[in-house]
C-alpha cells in the first residue's frame, strides 16, 4: 500500500464539487455509466463472449449458463478456456480485444454486435442529471470511450446544446465553447472494432489530437472519472503525461471497487508526486453519485426539474384489486374470527399527563386499576370509558373539552396503531369484567381456576386456559381473533422464569393439533357468547355512554377450490356462514437433470428428485467442473479422532430413523449428487488443529481469543489448499466463548466468523458437538451437509419449474446496530433471485438517512432510489437485459417515500410488484373433510398451498401445513408436527399482478433455500434471511460490495 493518502469518501467528493462549483468541472465516462441504460459494460462484453465461444463448443449445456455475472458460471466457463491452451489468462490486457475477434473474426459482424448493444437505448437517470450539471454550468465538458450517444441524447432534452467531437469532427475541438453548449469527446481508445494500432497513421493522428485536448482540459480544470475500469493504454498514458505537468485541475477516479487497480493508483501516484491534487473515490454506481451530485449542487429550479424527470420516466404505475374467485368447493376451513361492530366514536381531550418523556408509563400509573381504556395519540388522549371516570380520574389534567371524535375504518386496518390497542384494552377489560376472568388489560384474558399444573425443577406451576384475543379489519368488516393459549401462575415466582414458561407451553400447546385447537377454540366460543347470541356490551358495563361492541357468535367460514380439480361438492346445512372463497394451489415443481443428463426432470420433493435423477447442473459437473467437492477441516485435537468418524459417514449409507414420512435413507454423498466429496484426512493440510485453552479470563476475552484463533486457521488453509467449504468444529466446551453482550456492545462469534470469511469467498459450515452426537436424527443431519457441501460449492442442486422468464425478483432485509451512541446504523440488504428462482447476489450497504417508524426501519425517498437503481444495475449484469417484471417482498409495510423511490428507480421496468410479507400472529384456521356436502374437522391442519383471500390487497397464504406424504401420496405429512401452522398474511403495495401469480410465487421460493433439504421454509427464499445476512453484513469492513449469499448460509 503506498503512504500517501489516496482514499477520498464519497460524502466528502460531494462537497468537495459543490464547493469548487464554480471551477470548469470536466466528466470521462466509460462503459460502466451506461449499465443501468441497458448496455454491457467493457467487462460484461469480455465474459459474454467467452460465453459464446464455450457455448458453440457446448451446446447442450446453454441452460445452465445464463447468469454470466454468477462466480460458478464464469469459473466453469474459464476452466474450460485454461484448458484449451490458445486463449490469453484472466484479466489479461489483451482479452477485450482477443475475444471480440475470437467470437466475431468478420469486421462488419464486431460492427453489427456493438450496433446491436445501443440500438434504442435512452439514456437513464444518470446522463440526464448530467446535462443539468451541464445546464448548471458546473460539467463543461465530457470525454467517453463509449459510443451509444447517450451523453448527447441526453443533453437534448434540456437548455443544453451538446457539441459532438470526435474523429470525424476533430476540428470542433479547437472551438471555443459557448453558453449553453456541451463539447462531447469521444476517444477512440486502443479498440472499437479492430486494434488502434493496426489502424493507419492519419486515424492515429486524428486521435491523438483529441486526447491532447483531454490533457490540456486537465491542466486548469477538475476531472471525473466515472465507469471507465483504464484498460485503454493510451488514454492511461495520456492522463499520466498530464498529471506529470504542473496545473491546478483535480482528478477524481471514481470507481466501484473498494481499491483502485494497479494502474489507477500508479496515475495517482503520479500525480501526488507532481504536485498534483489527485484521489479515488469508492461509489456504489454512476446513478447514484449523479443523484447526490445533483441533490447538492443544483440550484432549486434545476433540482426540481431533475425529480420531474425522474417522476415522469416512472411508466410502471398502476394496482390491480386482488379477485380470487372459485367455481366450486373442495373443502371447507374454519376460522378463529369472528365478526364484531365496533364503536362508532370514542373520547378524545387534552391532558397535561402526556406532556415531556415517559408518556405512556405516566398514563399507565394515572389510570391504575380504574375502569377506563386510554392511550395517547398525536397530543391527546383517546378513551373509552364513561365520562364521569374520565372526569374522575384525570381531575386537575384534563385542558381541553372532552368530545366524541368518530372512527374511521383505516385506523382499525393498522393493527399496530395507538387506536387498534385502545379499541383491544376496552375490549379484553368488558369481557375479563363480564364473565368474572383475569386479563393483563391489553389482548389476554385467563380463566382464574387452574385446570391443571406442572412441576419444573422442583417448582408446581398452575396452568390456567387462557386467550389471546385481537382485532382486525378487512375491507369494510372488522373482527376478533379468539387464540387459545395457557396463562402460568406460581406462589413461589411472582415473574415466571423463561425456561419454566417455554417448556410448559412446548408440552401442552405443541400438541394442540387440528381437533384440539378446534376445541379450545369452542371452550372459548362457549365463554364469551354463553347464550350462543349476538353479544353487546360496553365499557365499563352499564356505562351509558352508547360506545357499543356488538359480537357474533359464528365463526368465519371458507370455502376452499382445490387448484387442477375441475368439480366439487354441493354444500349442505347453513351455508350463510361461508364469508370468504380461497383456492388451495399445486405444490412447486423443482427442476433436476435425469440420470444420463440428457434432459429435465421433475419432482415436488427436493430428496427424491435427487434420488430418482441427478443434480440440475449435473451435465455441467460432468463436462467441465471440478469432479469432487473439498473440504477443508478446523477441529480441536482431542476432537478429531469423533469428528473424522462422524464427518466419514457422508460416504456411509444411513438408514431412515425419525421422519420417515418425509425421509428417504442416505446413500452417501457421490450417490446423491453423483461427484466425490474430498474429505482430508487427521494432520493434513487441510485438516488443522484448533485447540483453545478453556480458562479465560472472561466470557468477552475468551469470546475475541477464540474467534481469533479460528480466523486465523481459516485463513490459512484457505491461503494453501483452497477447499471448496471449510468446515469449523465447535465442541460443547467452547459455548461460554461463543458471544457476549456488554452494554453497547455484542458479539456472536457465529456471524463473526461468517462476515470474516465471506469478505475473502471463503464458504463455511459450522458443525457444533451436538449435532454429532444426534444418532436419531443421523439421516436428516447427514442429508442437510450433503446439500450445504454441495451448494456451497457453488453448484445447483434444483431450480424452479414454470416461473415467468422476464421476472426477477429482491428481498429487502435490515440490520440495525443497536450499539452505536449517536443513533443507529443500518444495513440494506438486497437478495436476488432471477425467474428460476436462483440467487445471484446480496448486496450489502448502508442506508444514509433510515426512517424509524414503531421501531422497524424504512428508506428515505433518496434511499428507496438507489437501492431500486441498484437492484437494477444487479439484474443488468446477471441477466444481460433489463427483466420486464421485478417484485420486491419486504417484511415491513412500504411508505409512500419507498414506493416513490423504487417505483421512479425502475422507471423504465414494465411491471413491479411491491409485496410486504409477514407472520400472521393472531389468525388461525382448522382443516376440515367435506364429505357429500358435510365438514368434519379434519386431523391434519390446514394444507400448505391454501390462499385466502381477506381484502382488495390482502390474503393469508399457508406456506407451512399438510403436504403430501414422500412415499405414498394419498397420505399427508406435517413438517414439525407442532399445534397448527400460521398462515403469512401478505400485502399488494402495488403492482397489476393476481393473487394466482404472487402466491404462486412465493410458494414456489419458499423451495429455494439451499442450506436445508426440508420440502420448504416458511418464508420465500427472498427474505427468509436477508434480516440475519443484514445482521452479519454489519460486521464486515466495507460495505457497498455483492457476495454471493451461499457464503452466509
Amino acid at each position: 500500500m503506498p503512504e500517501f493518502d489516496y482514499l477520498l469518501p464519497l460524502d466528502a467528493f460531494i462537497r468537495a464539487v459543490k464547493v469548487d462549483k464554480n471551477i470548469a468541472h470536466g466528466f470521462f465516462i466509460g462503459a460502466g455509466a451506461s449499465i443501468t441504460s441497458g448496455i454491457k459494460s467493457a467487462s460484461d462484453c469480455i465474459w459474454d463472449w467467452k460465453r459464446e465461444l464455450y457455448l458453440t463448443k457446448n451446446p447442450e449445456l446453454h441452460h445452465l449458463l445464463n447468469d454470466i455475472s454468477s462466480q460458478h458460471v464464469r469459473q466453469t466457463i474459464q476452466n474450460w478456456l485454461d484448458t484449451q491452451g490458445s486463449f490469453p489468462p484472466l484479466n489479461d490486457i489483451e482479452e477485450y480485444s482477443f475475444y471480440i475477434e475470437k467470437a466475431f473474426p468478420i469486421i462488419e459482424t464486431r460492427r453489427q454486435y456493438f450496433q446491436n448493444l445501443v440500438q434504442h437505448k435512452k439514456p437513464y437517470i444518470g446522463y440526464n442529471l448530467l446535462a443539468l450539471l451541464s445546464e448548471a454550468e458546473i460539467v463543461k465538458a465530457v470525454f467517453t470511450t463509449n459510443f451509444d450517444g447517450l451523453v448527447s441524447k441526453a443533453a437534448s432534452n434540456y437548455q443544453v446544446t451538446p457539441i459532438e467531437i470526435g474523429i470525424d469532427s476533430k476540428e470542433r475541438v479547437e472551438r471555443v465553447a459557448q453558453k449553453g453548449e456541451l463539447p462531447i469527446i469521444s476517444l477512440h481508445g486502443d479498440y472499437r472494432y479492430d486494434k488502434l494500432k493496426n489502424t493507419n497513421e492519419e486515424l492515429k493522428s486524428q486521435e491523438s489530437l483529441l486526447i491532447n485536448h483531454l490533457k490540456g482540459f486537465s491542466k486548469t480544470n477538475h476531472l471525473v472519472v466515472c465507469g471507465y475500469s483504464g484498460r485503454d493504454e493510451s488514454i492511461m498514458s495520456a492522463l499520466t503525461e498530464a498529471y506529470s505537468q504542473s496545473g491546478m485541475g483535480r482528478l477524481y477516479w471514481c470507481g466501484y471497487n473498494d481499491e483502485p487497480s494497479e494502474s489507477v493508483l500508479n496515475l495517482i501516484s503520479t500525480a501526488k508526486k507532481n504536485n498534483r491534487e489527485a484521489y479515488y473515490v469508492r461509489i456504489d454506481g454512476f446513478e447514484d453519485v449523479m443523484m447526490r451530485l445533483s441533490k447538492h449542487c443544483l440550484s432549486e429550479i434545476l433540482l426540481e426539474k431533475a425529480n420531474e424527470y425522474i417522476a415522469s420516466n416512472t411508466s410502471n404505475n398502476g394496482f390491480t384489486p386482488f379477485n380470487l374467485k372459485i367455481d366450486f368447493t373442495n373443502s371447507i376451513i374454519k376460522s378463529n374470527l369472528f365478526p364484531i361492530k365496533l364503536p362508532s366514536e370514542i373520547f378524545q381531550f387534552k391532558s397535561s399527563i402526556i406532556n415531556g418523556e415517559g408518556v405512556w408509563k405516566k398514563l399507565k400509573e394515572t389510570i391504575g386499576s380504574e375502569k377506563i381504556a386510554a392511550v395517547p395519540f398525536k397530543g391527546n388522549i383517546y378513551a373509552i370509558s364513561s365520562l364521569n371516570e374520565i372526569n374522575k380520574v384525570f381531575e386537575g389534567s384534563i385542558e381541553s373539552d372532552i368530545i366524541r371524535t368518530p372512527l374511521s375504518s383505516d385506523e382499525i386496518k393498522n393493527e399496530s396503531s395507538s387506536i387498534v390497542s385502545l379499541l383491544n384494552s376496552a375490549l379484553v377489560r368488558i369481557l375479563s369484567e363480564q364473565y368474572d376472568l383475569y386479563s393483563n388489560g391489553k389482548s389476554k384474558i385467563w380463566i382464574k381456576e387452574a385446570y391443571t399444573s406442572n412441576s419444573i425443577g422442583g417448582v408446581k406451576y398452575n396452568v390456567h386456559k387462557a386467550a389471546f384475543i385481537g382485532l382486525k379489519g378487512f375491507g369494510k368488516n372488522n373482527y376478533i381473533s379468539i387464540n387459545p393459549s395457557i396463562h402460568i401462575t406460581s406462589e413461589i415466582d411472582e415473574v415466571i422464569p423463561d425456561v419454566a414458561d417455554r417448556e410448559i407451553k412446548r408440552v401442552i400447546l405443541d400438541k394442540q393439533f387440528n381437533k384440539l385447537y378446534n376445541e379450545e377454540v369452542g371452550f372459548w366460543r362457549g365463554i364469551i357468547f354463553p347464550l350462543n347470541k349476538t353479544l353487546k356490551i360496553e365499557y365499563p358495563k352499564d356505562a351509558g355512554e352508547k360506545m357499543f361492541f356488538e359480537l357474533t357468535p359464528i365463526p368465519v367460514f371458507t370455502k376452499i377450490m382445490k387448484a387442477g380439480y375441475t368439480y366439487g361438492q354441493e354444500l349442505k346445512g347453513n351455508t350463510s356462514i361461508y364469508k370468504q372463497e380461497g383456492i388451495e394451489y399445486k405444490e412447486p415443481t423443482l427442476l433436476f437433470c435425469s440420470k444420463d443428463g440428457s434432459k429435465r426432470m421433475q419432482d415436488t420433493h427436493p430428496i427424491r428428485g435427487i434420488l430418482n435423477n441427478q443434480p440440475y447442473d449435473f451435465s455441467l459437473s460432468q463436462k467441465t467442473l471440478s469432479p469432487e467437492v473439498t473440504l477443508g477441516i478446523i477441529c480441536p485435537k482431542e476432537f478429531d479422532s469423533s469428528f473424522n468418524n462422524f464427518i466419514r459417514n457422508q460416504h456411509k449409507q444411513i438408514e431412515v430413523q425419525t421422519n420417515k414420512e418425509y425421509l428417504f435413507n442416505f446413500p452417501g454423498f457421490n450417490n446423491v449428487f453423483g461427484i466425490d466429496l474430498s474429505i482430508p484426512e487427521i494432520g493434513s493440510n487441510r485438516w488443522q488443529d484448533c485447540t483453545f485453552d478453556i480458562n479465560q479470563t472472561s466470557s468477552k476475552e475468551g469470546s475475541l481469543n477464540l474467534a481469533k484463533l479460528i480466523t486465523e486457521k481459516i485463513e490459512s488453509i484457505h491461503t494453501t489448499e483452497q477447499p471448496n467449504i471449510i468446515i469449523v468444529y465447535i465442541p460443547s466446551s467452547w459455548f461460554e466463548y461463543c458471544g457476549y453482550s456488554e452494554l453497547n456492545e455484542r458479539f456472536d462469534l457465529h456471524d463473526y466468523l461468517k462476515a470474516f470469511a465471506a469478505q475473502r469467498g471463503i464458504a463455511t459450515q459450522i458443525i457444533r458437538e451436538e449435532t454429532t452426537l444426534n444418532n436419531s436424527l443421523s439421516c436428516q443431519i447427514h442429508w442437510w451437509l450433503a446439500l450445504s457441501f454441495y451448494a456451497k460449492s457453488l453448484r445447483t442442486p434444483w431450480v424452479l419449474n414454470n416461473f415467468d422468464k422476464e421476472t426477477a425478483f429482491a428481498g429487502i432485509g435490515y440490520s440495525i446496530d443497536h450499539t452505536k451512541e449517536k443513533g443507529n446504523v443500518l444495513l440494506g440488504c438486497s437478495h436476488i433471485y432471477n425467474s428460476q428462482g436462483e440467487g445471484l447476489k446480496y448486496k450489502l450497504s448502508k442506508v444514509d438517512n433510515p426512517t424509524i417508524i414503531q421501531e422497524k426501519p424504512h428508506l428515505s425517498k433518496d434511499d428507496a432510489l438507489r437501492f431500486a437503481n441498484s437492484i437494477r444495475q444487479l439484474f443488468w449484469e446477471a441477466m444481460g437485459e433489463m427483466p420486464k417484471r421485478v417484485v420486491i417482498h419486504k417484511r415491513t409495510f412500504f411508505t409512500k417515500e419507498e414506493k416513490q423511490g423504487i417505483l421512479e428507480g425502475l422507471g423504465d421496468i414494465e411491471q413491479v410488484d411491491l409485496i410486504e410479507i409477514n407472520f400472521e400472529k393472531d389468525i388461525r384456521y382448522v382443516a376440515s373433510k367435506l364429505k357429500e356436502g358435510k365438514a368434519s374437522i379434519d386431523g391434519f391442519p390446514v394444507s400448505r398451498g391454501t390462499c385466502v383471500q381477506l381484502d382488495a390487497s390482502s390474503i393469508l397464504l399457508w406456506t407451512h401445513g399438510a403436504v403430501p406424504h414422500a412415499h405414498n401420496q394419498h397420505y399427508k405429512y406435517f413438517k414439525g408436527g407442532r399445534r397448527i401452522p400460521a398462515p403469512l398474511k401478505i400485502k399488494k403495495h402495488h403492482g397489476i399482478s393476481d393473487v394466482h401469480t404472487i402466491a404462486n410465487e412465493i410458494l414456489g421460493l419458499t423451495k429455494m433455500h439451499w442450506n436445508t433439504f426440508d420440502m420448504y421454509t416458511q418464508l420465500p427464499a427472498t427474505i427468509h434471511s436477508s434480516n440475519e445476512i443484514a445482521r452479519i453484513g454489519s460486521l464486515l469492513d466495507r460495505f457497498d460490495k455483492n457476495f454471493d449469499y451461499r457464503l452466509f448460509i
